[in-house]
């Protein structure tokens, strides 16, 4: 009888066991993915991808400079422990490579820049859209955002210059 009520026992707890295992909450998987994309050799400045993470299902959007990198990226975050699913809506990002250039020398070249151009998460990314330039990141006070917006726009023919970038809080 105690052998029987033993097993039982055994047998009602792996399936807790089994799902505490391995699973990761929202938040957490949303960084651990963020950082495998941010340290990977082919993502850059010219390049952004912003993760969200709904019960283990990720969904990456932004840009890249090539398909390859987007699908890179969707394979890489699909053999992440805990991910479930990858819905993978990354763009093309196309448009002149002279005027991103431009746009990235002015900004990194600056003193309030220049420090964080080899950082892993880049503060700002520059994204070209045809003609017009998209900022994209997080940088750490509005004057930060603001300068950037400026050297972007001041240092290219870029017919627009959309600041996205948050100010981390």
């Amino acid at each position: 009888m105690n052998v029987f009520r033993l097993m039982l026992m055994v047998l009602l707890a792996l399936p807790v066991f089994a799902q505490s295992e391995n699973t990761l909450s929202d938040d957490a998987l949303r960084e651990t993915v963020q950082n495998k994309i941010n340290h990977f050799i082919f993502y850059g400045v010219r390049d952004y991808v912003k993760t969200d993470v709904k019960d283990g299902n990720v969904i990456l959007s932004g840009w890249t400079t090539t398909v390859w990198a987007a699908n890179k990226i969707g394979k890489i975050v699909q053999s992440i422990d805990g991910v479930k699913t990858v819905q993978n809506e990354i763009g093309l990002a196309y448009g002149s490579d002279g005027m991103a250039n431009g746009a990235i020398a002015a900004i990194y070249k600056d003193p309030m820049f220049k420090h964080r151009l080899y950082d892993a998460e880049r503060p700002v990314h520059v994204i070209v859209q045809n003609n017009k330039l998209i900022l994209v990141g997080t940088v750490l006070t509005e004057l930060e955002k603001e300068r950037a917006e400026f050297l972007a726009f001041g240092s290219t023919n870029a017919v627009a210059v959309e600041n996205a970038l948050t100010v981390k809080e």
